[in-house]
């Protein structure tokens, strides 16, 4: 978990000194390791390198792409998640349904993440995964947002992957990040996350 700012639970600094590897430097959507979804992420550049920047991909337009034999494939299946911070992976359908545009859109994340199919082996989930993947961040579904000091960026996690974009320069990137819930139950099970990284968590992570 990122450190928070004072005051706040959910409000997380994002500092990459130079010569770091960035996180979220792979493809995904927020919190995809929990068992919900985040709403939106908002993004706050307190300091931006000169080639800083956010990679944006649209699931919807990535989702409209795939063949409907593809389609019909994945549409049962759900893949499994799993993030470095904690110790129990979440699943999600590779196929969603928005709730407010009742729109398809893919649910997926790269393979960092998103590591195999419920129900298959990693080397059975991995050429499908792959193949959903290459679609989904190709150049016609992929935007970049370049950064200055004082920006904002928010965009629809339920429907949007995102990662940081390479750069080459000299100066540290710091970021401020907030992530949104319509369902209040949502921030409780956050704050259980938030404890099982601390280990002061009775959380049973053995049905996983």
């Amino acid at each position: 978990m990122f450190p928070t700012c004072e005051g706040s639970d959910f409000v997380h600094r994002q500092i990459k000194e130079f010569g770091q590897n960035a996180h979220g430097g792979k493809w995904h959507f927020d919190g995809s390791y929990f068992n919900y979804s985040f709403t939106a992420t908002i993004l706050f550049g307190v300091e931006t390198p000169p080639d800083g920047h956010t990679m944006l991909a649209s699931t919807y337009s990535s989702y409209s792409e795939l063949s409907d034999e593809t389609k019909a494939l994945i549409e049962p299946l759900k893949a499994y998640h799993l993030d470095g911070y904690y110790t129990y992976p979440a699943f999600h359908p590779l196929i969603g349904t928005h709730p407010v545009t009742q729109k398809k859109c893919l649910l997926i994340s790269d393979l960092n993440r998103m590591y195999k199919i419920v129900g298959k082996t990693e080397e059975e989930s991995r050429p499908i995964l792959e193949d959903i993947l290459k679609v989904a961040t190709g150049p016609k579904h992929v935007c970049s947002y370049k950064w200055k000091a004082g920006n904002i960026l928010i965009w629809d996690n339920r429907c949007t992957m995102h990662k940081s974009g390479a750069t080459a320069s000299t100066k540290r990137r710091h970021h401020m990040r907030a992530c949104t819930s319509d369902d209040p139950a949502d921030l409780k099970l956050l704050e259980e996350a938030r404890k099982i990284k601390l280990g002061i968590s009775n959380f049973d992570t053995k049905t996983y």
